[in-house]
């Protein structure tokens, strides 16, 4: 697997995604409509443990990417996302598209999915033509809102935390958060559908808040009910009276916002409006 990146199409499929950390293919032999596997792209690797915390950050941000586009374009019931490796040992992802029709609705899919034997191949128009739709998706630069387009730079908040268990468990319970990925010592979660990294400090140049007791960064967060979210943090064990929410008149009109220090030492910002997604204010 490791030199099949040349080019957009190969035997198995048609390159959708060229990114930083990985390549994605939407596959020739579907296992399900939409299947696509994404393969890591630095030096070889046969398992996601082995990846340091900034390349699986990247890694996953980007398998998890092209899910969402597979998702959007082929509206499955289920996304299964599989990490095997036992006959191709370098480290990808198959992204396997669930739908009601399944023969194997509500279970793992069947032993043989893939084998190329069991499998019929889309014909080169059918595989193009997908593989154009979805990378569109990929590739869109502008939101619902029309505001501001987005661009491929992705600025990652990685959390330092003494035990990513607990601290799983509490930013689950604290504030809804959502897990996308467990590496152990380093764990992928979603606020809203909003990516963030939680991982353990290990001789690598950086410490929790707790073990120096101050941070140097903060950590703002916007949603439309800011009062429930600092209430719902509050009521899990943050500290929420060094910055009561309250209404701020800002460049942009009217903004709440108020804050809380979570249990590891974090100070967490949350408002109702982010000054980021505006376009240039006054223009």
């Amino acid at each position: 697997m490791c030199g099949v990146r040349d080019g957009d199409g190969e035997p198995h499929g048609v390159r959708i995604l060229s990114g930083r950390w990985c390549d994605a293919y939407l596959g020739r032999r579907p296992v399900r409509r939409g299947y696509a596997y994404v393969i890591w792209k630095g030096p070889h690797v046969a398992e996601p443990n082995e990846l340091s915390s900034e390349e699986a950050a990247g890694f996953w941000a980007e398998v998890g990417r092209v899910a969402a586009a597979i998702e959007r374009h082929y509206e499955p019931l289920k996304m299964n996302w599989m990490s095997l490796g036992n006959s191709v040992p370098h480290l990808h992802v198959h992204l396997v598209p669930r739908y009601t029709d399944d023969d194997h609705a509500g279970g793992p899919i069947e032993a043989d999915a893939f084998d190329p034997a069991h499998r019929q191949p889309l014909d080169d128009d059918t595989l193009w033509n997908e593989a154009e739709a979805v990378r569109a998706l990929l590739t869109e630069r502008t939101d619902q809102a029309g505001l501001r387009p987005a661009t491929d730079t992705t600025v990652s908040l990685m959390i330092a935390v003494p035990d990513t268990g607990s601290a799983v468990a509490w930013y689950r319970r604290a504030l809804g958060a959502t897990e996308l990925w467990n590496l152990g010592s380093v764990v992928g979660l979603s606020l809203e559908g909003a990516p963030f990294f939680l991982a353990e400090p290990d001789r690598n140049a950086w410490r929790s808040p707790g073990a120096i007791g101050t941070t140097t960064v903060r950590v703002e967060v916007f949603v439309d009910d800011p009062d429930a979210l600092i209430a719902r943090a509050v009521g899990a064990g943050a500290d929420g009276s060094a910055d009561r929410i309250r209404d701020h008149d800002a460049p942009w009109g009217k903004h709440r916002q108020g804050g809380f220090v979570d249990p590891f030492g974090h100070i967490w910002l949350v408002g109702d409006r982010s000054p980021l997604r505006l376009g240039d204010v006054g223009a």
